[in-house]
């Protein structure tokens, strides 16, 4: 096998041992478990599959050329709740794909050779770039995390010091005034926790 195409296959089923938390170990168990997980994650294939040819004769062709994601690929990621089982079924066909490209190459058959190369090349780069995604996606969530830790922080500090020595003010503006320009917050959110705080306060009594 050619060292590209075995660096894939490599590659593909690990995303489906991650995805299932099966070890590649190389044991006969977890090779069973392996390819169960790709079996049973290709099921909605037939469905998506027998949904495009219905609707598209591109569909009806690419099937018969063995360009399986290109037949579905209209059908794939359409409904946000089932977004994590079409990734699934992506990941499982990479590795089918895989599978038939070694075939073809060792029956030198370069027509199937190229028309399943461009099938797996489409499906290797949506992978990418939703992976690349869920990255961009992850770090922003923990940016916000820390930049909303960070803020919290400040609101305490500064609510404390209200409370603690706001009758040292001429008023509420006066105090938010100064404090806004010397820690670097918005003049008007300052305002707005304070005026929040003091309302709260009231209504306790």
């Amino acid at each position: 096998m050619p060292a590209p195409l075995e660096e894939a296959v490599l590659e593909a089923v690990q995303r489906v041992a991650d995805r299932f938390g099966i070890t590649l170990d190389g044991s006969e168990q977890n090779s069973a478990a392996i390819q169960e997980a790709v079996e049973d994650s290709l099921i909605p294939m037939q469905m998506y599959l027998e949904w495009a040819e219905t609707a598209h004769k591109f569909a009806r062709v690419a099937r018969k050329e063995e360009r399986l994601y290109a037949a579905v690929s209209g059908e794939l990621f359409l409904d946000p709740e089932y977004e994590q089982e079409d990734e699934i079924t992506l990941e499982a066909l990479a590795v089918y794909q895989l599978d038939s490209l070694i075939a073809a190459t060792r029956a030198k058959n370069l027509t199937r050779v190229l028309r399943i190369s461009t099938d797996i090349f489409e499906i290797q780069k949506l992978l990418g770039r939703r992976e690349k995604l869920q990255e961009f996606s992850a770090l922003a969530a923990e940016r916000a995390k820390k930049r909303h830790q960070h803020m919290n922080a400040q609101k305490a500090e500064l609510l404390e010091d209200w409370v603690a020595n706001g009758h040292g003010y001429e008023s509420r503006a006066d105090f938010v005034r100064i404090m806004s320009d010397l820690k670097g917050i918005k003049y008007r959110t300052l305002y707005e926790w304070i005026a929040n705080h003091d309302k709260e306060d009231r209504d306790k009594w």
